[in-house]
């Protein structure tokens, strides 16, 4: 996931990975389900999102996935179909 954000960051976005950003915070926190922590701080940072690569499938990446695409936003499968900014 970092190195596929390495190269839409060369691309000029600004890669978000919804669970880089959770599992600090759930590591230090005293919750009773890590997992339902884990995707309600994803879930946040993809709400926030324009678009979704998709590099692999998971449940909450499916999750995030189907998210983004009820918005009517895109989903790409490749770091190469996404546009240059």
């Amino acid at each position: 996931m970092n190195e596929a954000a390495a190269r839409l960051l060369e691309m000029g976005h600004v890669p978000l990975i919804g669970v880089n950003a959770a599992l600090p915070v759930v590591s230090k926190a005293n919750v009773a389900d890590n997992y339902k922590a884990i995707m309600d701080i994803s879930m946040a940072v993809i709400d926030k999102c324009e678009a979704i690569l998709m590099i692999g499938e998971s449940a909450g990446a499916n999750r995030e996935m189907e998210h983004v695409a009820a918005k009517g936003l895109p989903v790409y499968w490749l770091v190469e179909e996404v546009p240059f900014k």
